[in-house]
């Protein structure tokens, strides 16, 4: 598994998400869109892997649009990590395989952009 693997960029946006809802800290896309550079998930890897997620049920709050010249999501609500999403963070393989590799170095980087986020709230 590498930093790249789909896995990997899944688990990153998913603990994102959790960790905002844990803060109390809401989600804005706008928002995980420019986090996506600190998370290291180039914006069109990131479109992709939301897809997944939300065509799988693991998060909600988001809308797919597609145009002839732009295929992408907004926000249309809360974005939030349903009940499925949080059992697979915790049943699947892979997820744990992801946390693994990210280790220490990516829950230290994902706290200081929770906290960050909740500053600039202030």
């Amino acid at each position: 598994m590498t930093y790249n693997d789909i896995d990997v960029v899944l688990y990153k946006i998913l603990r994102y998400i959790s960790e905002c809802m844990k803060a109390g800290t809401p989600v804005d896309y706008e928002q995980l869109q420019s986090q996506s550079g600190y998370l290291n998930i180039p914006e069109s890897y990131l479109m992709q892997v939301l897809h997944m997620a939300v065509s799988n049920g693991l998060i909600e709050g988001l809308k797919r649009i597609a145009t002839k010249d732009f295929t992408g999501y907004v926000q249309s609500g809360e974005i939030v990590l349903t009940l499925a999403g949080n059992d697979f963070m915790r049943d699947n393989n892979g997820m744990h395989k992801a946390a693994e590799l990210l280790g220490a170095t990516f829950e230290a980087v994902l706290s200081g952009i929770i906290q960050s986020t909740i500053a600039k709230m202030k």
